[in-house]
């Protein structure tokens, strides 16, 4: 009978105990699932902007101000028994047990969101992205085709080409330049750093001669495109359509309008949309030179919902997608969230807040 007894009361500590867990294995469940779901809404919510873009649409872009998740664990517990007259410990004719509980659990998540307008769109949305950000990402090791050919207008006069610039051919000049970069840095020719100098951050390229003939070789053809000093090695990097001086060089950025423009270009619109004028037709570029262009990003439209997608949304009957199978354009989307970033350095601006009451 001890031995009974002792199980019955190992009933309400074992409830106890799984209790004392669920709060920290909830915290991490829950910390997780919004995670992942607050970067797949980012993730639809800018293809849709983009989206809306090619076809003269307003974009609208919320983000998300707090996340609270409420949760309730509530255990209910009952217990009887009888007996008999003269009850016989050992005989399941005179006594009798029952034990019975349950457990109930609740969740009410509530997300707030805000939409982004005023200042703050103006800063994030509509202003130049900071060269220094820029050189940040070349420096870090970014891939110097992705950073430049997407938030670049020119370095020095050489234009890059505009997604729905319908006129204007793209300049070999540019894409020659982003090739130069790519191999001086491989070459460890060229270097970039920031220095401060009264409280003002300045961009400063380096050059460094290189020892095989190669590199020297384009080294001189870097600076030859830009007219740089061919006896200088350190130049100021400055903001701007063109340099002061043979001794700086002006980089023309783009704000993020500018880019999610530029990347609306890639859209496979169905040509009874641009028929109809739903959509701005868009020429892109797919050779400068003798350089061929690959696109950085290629949004699929469907009828029909696809499948094996990264990200896909509805819009104007159609389903526009980018591919689970194309790693450029998924690598360049996931760069999109960089350059929304990089447009608000400086901007003190809270992080989402995430509250979650998990009880005991």
């Amino acid at each position: 009978m001890k031995i009974k007894k002792l199980a019955v009361g190992l009933i309400p500590l074992m409830l106890l105990t799984g209790c004392s867990h669920f709060g920290s294995d909830k915290l991490i469940k829950n910390r997780f699932n919004y995670t992942a779901a607050i970067g797949e809404s980012w993730k639809t919510q800018m293809l849709l902007n983009i989206v809306k873009l090619r076809y003269g649409d307003v974009p609208i872009f919320l983000s998300v101000q707090s996340v609270i998740d409420t949760n309730s664990f509530t255990t209910r517990m009952n217990a009887g028994g009888t007996w008999g007259d003269k009850p016989d410990l050992l005989s399941l004719a005179t006594w009798g047990a029952s034990f019975g509980g349950d457990v109930e659990y609740t969740t009410a998540p509530t997300v707030t969101y805000a939409p982004m307008g005023g200042a703050q769109f103006g800063k994030r949305m509509m202003a130049p992205i900071p060269t220094p950000s820029i050189v940040g990402l070349l420096q870090a090791g970014y891939s110097a085709e992705m950073i430049l050919r997407l938030t670049v207008h020119s370095i020095n006069g050489q234009d890059n080409h505009f997604g729905l610039d319908k006129e204007t051919p793209p300049n070999p000049a540019f894409y020659r330049l982003i090739d130069l970069i790519s191999a001086l840095q491989a070459s460890n020719s060229i270097a970039l750093r920031v220095s401060s100098v009264d409280g003002k951050d300045n961009v400063i390229l380096s050059l460094h001669e290189p020892r095989d003939a190669n590199s020297r070789a384009n080294l001189d053809e870097f600076r030859h495109l830009l007219g740089l000093d061919p006896n200088t090695l350190d130049f100021t990097v400055v903001y701007g359509v063109m340099p002061a001086n043979n001794k700086e060089i002006a980089i023309l950025t783009r704000s993020v309008m500018d880019v999610l423009v530029d990347m609306s270009a890639s859209i496979e619109v169905p040509r009874q949309h641009i028929t109809e004028k739903r959509a701005i037709e868009a020429k892109v570029a797919t050779q400068a030179g003798n350089r061929i262009i690959s696109p950085l990003l290629v949004i699929h439209a469907a009828a029909s919902k696809p499948d094996d997608v990264s990200v896909a949304v509805p819009y104007h009957d159609h389903w526009y997608s980018v591919s689970d199978r194309d790693i450029t354009s998924k690598s360049t989307f996931s760069f999109l969230m960089f350059i929304m970033n990089l447009a608000s350095s400086g901007e003190e601006e809270e992080s989402p807040s995430i509250v979650l009451p998990t009880g005991r």
